[in-house]
């Protein structure tokens, strides 16, 4: 018959109160029987990570201004809308003049009026969608997600790229400047107000990848997976 022992059951002492940061100075080493002897990633706060204060990591200045200037990318362009909504009333009543010119006829009654009604919405929501984009990528720069600036970053030289060979095209083709101009009239406000804004995007995704943030978004992505 099997003998049962007396001897009580050894006792694991409780917890105190503020023992938090004493178990992740042990992480280091491991635990009784070769067991993992830090916390899990689960066990982590987020915003930290074994071996960092559990108060959370701090945006660098480099992070802060990504975040600013890539709102301000968004923004800036609104406050040339109405000028573009002018301009291109403007160049779309010209446009019907000259093909009832051309044709010798009048237009149907109201189908300026029509087109107007749909071309003046479909500015300014894609105007305000354009915005709602600026400010997911802004707020993901904020959160360090590398492959929100990986995207802003593919951005930026898809805009460059289109730049650079707009004006290779025109100089290819010998058109100067001001006759560009023409070929997309539009009110100066709205160039000024997309040109303050594309300056604001590119120096946004230049900060984010300054070396301050780099290391951020690295301690970010450190904290998420819960390793060192």
């Amino acid at each position: 018959m099997t003998q049962h022992s007396d001897t009580p059951a050894p006792q694991v002492p409780p917890r105190e109160p503020g023992s938090h940061g004493q178990a992740w100075s042990d992480t280091s080493q491991p635990a009784s029987g070769g067991g993992f002897g830090g916390p899990w990633p689960s066990q982590v706060p987020s915003g930290s990570f074994p071996g960092m204060p559990a108060v959370g990591l701090e945006r660098p200045g480099s992070i802060k201004a990504s975040f600013w200037l890539m709102l301000a990318a968004g923004v800036l362009p609104l406050l040339g809308v109405p000028a573009l909504v002018s301009s291109s009333i403007q160049t779309l009543r010209e446009s019907f003049a000259a093909a009832a010119l051309q044709t010798g006829s009048d237009l149907p009654p109201g189908a300026l009026e029509q087109v107007e009604a749909l071309m003046v919405p479909l500015i300014w929501v894609s105007s305000v969608v354009s915005v709602g984009i600026y400010v997911l990528i802004a707020f993901g720069i904020r959160a360090g997600m590398n492959w929100v600036r990986i995207v802003a970053t593919v951005f930026a030289g898809l805009g460059i790229m289109a730049t650079v060979f707009s004006f290779a095209l025109f100089a290819i083709a010998g058109i100067p400047l001001d006759a560009a101009y023409a070929l997309y009239p539009a009110d100066p406000l709205w160039y000024a107000s997309t040109l303050a804004g594309s300056l604001a995007f590119y120096g946004s995704v230049v900060a984010a990848w300054l070396p301050p943030s780099n290391r951020y978004v690295a301690a970010r992505r450190a904290a998420k997976h819960g390793y060192r």
